[in-house]
């Protein structure tokens, strides 16, 4: 029977009192390392991306996990390819993905989905993301990553993106995985199939929305139109919508200081 993509996908991040993080070797394209992550409607076609979360916690590591353990920090869609025999009508996938504040159990690798599963500490979890960023330049060749693989491309770019949980205070750019240089995302995006940005002109031309949850629940929402970068820098049309922090908090001086470099004065602010 051919396996059918859902347009849906799951990630679950757990980190452990010593801030590594739990990821697995993924057994079956597309390549790479990853944290706990699956197809939503596989098991269920029932199933929410929570209910997803808990199902995959289960089967890919043997852990447990509840609703109340799980809190929602990501949602984007992703133009990202996947093993099914017959890929979404989209082309991609519509992704959530979770922390995991508490879990119960002891790892336990399902075979038939991993090669390995073990806990990461963040600098080999950023050391796993350069190599990703080395094979998206064409510094690591496809024999030399099937042997050696590095960050599952699409974990990449939203590691990237994700305050990390085990950063008190984290702000806007305490990311898990650092990105010294932005461009390279462009590359690893080619990797998994995000076909959103095109160069035309010898200029990136690009469009799309992002969505950000902090750990408060509040949602940082940008949108791009008519986006053309440049080694220079970036022109054309992006709107934010931001829910902001009380007042005189920690979060909010932080927030303060962003969107003043991003030239947004206080006239602006809503």
């Amino acid at each position: 029977m051919l396996y059918k993509c859902d347009g849906m996908s799951v990630g679950v991040l757990i980190f452990d009192a010593d801030d590594r993080l739990l990821m697995i070797t993924r057994a079956h394209a597309p390549s790479g390392i990853a944290p706990v992550a699956g197809h939503v409607r596989d098991e269920n076609p029932d199933y929410t991306h929570l209910n997803a979360a808990i199902a995959e916690t289960r089967e890919e590591v043997g852990l447990t996990v509840t609703e109340e353990d799980l809190r929602r920090v990501y949602i984007q869609w992703h133009q990202s390819r996947c093993g099914a025999d017959v890929p979404h009508p989209s082309g991609g996938h519509d992704w959530q993905v979770y922390v995991a504040t508490r879990w119960s159990g002891t790892v336990v690798r399902a075979e038939e989905e991993a090669t390995d599963a073990r806990w990461y500490t963040p600098s080999e979890v950023q050391e796993l993301a350069e190599r990703t960023f080395a094979y998206a330049r064409g510094e690591v060749t496809e024999e030399e990553w099937e042997a050696s693989p590095g960050l599952e491309p699409v974990w990449a770019e939203i590691l990237s993106v994700l305050e990390r949980p085990y950063q008190p205070d984290a702000g806007f750019f305490d990311t898990v995985v650092q990105v010294a240089d932005g461009r390279v995302m462009r590359k690893v995006r080619a990797l998994y199939g995000d076909t959103r940005e095109t160069v035309s002109g010898g200029r990136l031309v690009g469009g799309g929305d992002f969505s950000y949850v902090d750990p408060s629940g509040r949602r940082i929402t940008l949108v791009g139109e008519e986006l053309t970068v440049t080694e220079q820098g970036c022109t054309g049309l992006v709107s934010a919508s931001v829910s902001l922090p009380d007042p005189g908090t920690e979060a909010a001086r932080k927030l303060a200081a962003v969107l003043a470099g991003l030239g947004v004065t206080q006239e602006d602010r809503t």
